[in-house]
């Protein structure tokens, strides 16, 4: 029950501040409105130039250098194997079981 009274002040709230917004926009000049979405918009652009920022750094990708994959001497090593790369898998993790 307390989750659920907690969950109807939070959708209170929320209408609160809606109703709070709706006021302020329609208190606003055109020029001024146009202003915020600028604002808005750039804001949007920043955040997703840190985001791919920072999802290029934690994963350590970086833009292409252009350079194809193929033109690496371990491209292709496998393609002539007759096997079920699922099932390899799952051999190579048991043998990590039978360490233990």
């Amino acid at each position: 029950m307390l989750l659920v009274n907690e969950s109807l002040k939070r959708i209170k709230e929320a209408l609160k501040q809606r109703k709070e917004a709706r006021e302020l926009l329609k208190s606003l000049t055109d020029e001024q409105i146009d202003c915020l979405l600028e604002a808005i918009n750039q804001a949007i652009e920043d955040d997703k130039r840190l985001r791919s920022a920072t999802s290029r750094s934690a994963t350590g990708n970086v833009p292409s250098s252009g350079k194809s994959l193929t033109d690496d001497p371990a491209f292709g090593l496998w393609k002539d194997r007759k096997l079920d790369s699922v099932e390899y898998q799952r051999t190579l993790r048991s043998e990590w079981d039978d360490e233990e």
